[in-house]
């Protein structure tokens, strides 16, 4: 993470996996300091209300205020952008998001972006290959995965992208298709069983289909 001389922890967006846990992880690793945090699934405008008045509320030592959400719209970034730009005194702004392409140019501008190591991707192993892909590793497949949340299911996605990739070099269209359709498919609450079911099917031989 970026720090200053005196090894506060700057105003700065961090990009996680988990975006709820690194906000209670932080929250604890600043036990010693002051630390507001607001987590929201969907941060409202309601929210940057509330995180203004914590903002303006006077400190003698520095304090941290914790952002922490899935998913910011245009107006409440906008909202956000005069206070992230010029904070009141002994303030800093922590803005944890999974991605930065949630994030407006005018945000992403203002503050040093850091990504926390991501865990959850490194420990997916996907047991098949797809050079000798066949009905009953599907099956078994989504038999074993069908409970997975939406972030859990949504990695093994992109870990499945990377793997089908590299084994294979070049995927068609309806393989591409399919991939490009899962993540949207998974934010609108799809079934993982019925978003990998359908992902996968698009890589069984044809003589098999």
């Amino acid at each position: 993470m970026h720090f200053d001389q005196e090894n506060n922890l700057l105003s700065q967006i961090i990009i996680s996996d988990e975006v709820e846990k690194s906000a209670e992880q932080l929250t604890a690793q600043l036990y010693d300091k002051r630390a507001v945090a607001f987590y929201q699934e969907d941060f409202l405008v309601e929210h940057v209300k509330d995180v203004v008045k914590e903002s303006y509320i006077a400190e003698a030592s520095m304090k941290y205020i914790i952002i922490a959400s899935l998913s910011f719209n245009n107006v409440v970034q906008n909202s956000l952008l005069k206070l992230l730009e010029e904070p009141p005194k002994n303030i800093r702004f922590l803005l944890i998001v999974p991605s930065k392409s949630i994030l407006l140019p005018t945000v992403l501008s203002r503050l040093p972006l850091y990504r926390t190591p991501s865990t959850l991707k490194d420990e997916i192993q996907i047991p098949f290959s797809f050079r000798n892909l066949d009905l009953k590793m599907i099956t078994d497949f989504v038999k074993a995965n069908e409970r997975l949340s939406k972030r859990e299911s949504k990695a093994y996605v992109e870990v499945m992208f990377i793997q089908a990739s590299h084994e294979l070099q070049t995927l068609n269209k309806e393989q591409i298709h399919s991939f490009e359709q899962a993540l949207p498919l998974l934010d609108l609450n799809a079934r993982p069983a019925t978003v990998f079911t359908s992902l996968l099917l698009n890589f069984l031989p044809k003589s098999v289909l």
